[in-house]
């Protein structure tokens, strides 16, 4: 769970954070006053999206780095970047990443985010106008039922291996 969000030289965040409380939060506020750049820099981080530079606040000077920072159950996760390089971060560690290479797993894996978590300005109210076929399969990947289909299969298919090896002993 996502304790706080810090941004630094993010679109129209100069040096902002902010405490989340378990549950649901909402972040509420006139337009124009960035609430949807809050959402973008977490997706940032999550996703390395968007790309370039453009994210950089206009009022911070070219040498200042852009960066969020986000405390996740007792772990620091963070993203860097300036104008040549980007730099990920786990509890202060530095990690290996190459340019347009994906996200470092180390970071993936502590956020533990899907597509599912977050919710963009645009997006269509969470699965009420959903088909059911549609809600079924969202249930079932937040759910991971998936992985009891799996497991029934391999455990069907020992227990006939089994079988047939008690039928041919017997």
């Amino acid at each position: 769970m996502i304790q706080s969000l810090r941004v630094k030289n993010f679109q129209s965040h100069k040096d902002t954070l902010l405490k989340l409380h378990p549950g649901v939060n909402v972040i509420v506020g006139q337009s124009q006053n960035g609430k949807s750049a809050l959402l973008r820099s977490l997706v940032w981080l999550k996703d390395n999206r968007p790309l370039g530079f453009r994210f950089h606040s206009w009022f911070a000077g070219e040498k200042e780095p852009t960066e969020v920072v986000c405390q996740v159950d007792g772990a620091s996760l963070s993203k860097r970047k300036t104008k040549g390089k980007t730099t990920y971060y786990v509890s202060g560690k530095e990690l290996e990443y190459k340019e347009g290479k994906g996200i470092p797993d180390e970071v993936t894996k502590a956020l533990n985010m899907s597509e599912l978590n977050v919710q963009s300005q645009l997006d269509p109210f969470f699965l009420i106008t959903a088909s059911p076929p549609e809600v079924a399969r969202t249930f079932n990947q937040v759910t991971k039922v998936e992985k009891a289909d799996e497991w029934v299969r391999k455990l069907t298919s020992m227990i006939n291996r089994n079988s047939t090896e008690v039928e041919v002993l017997k």
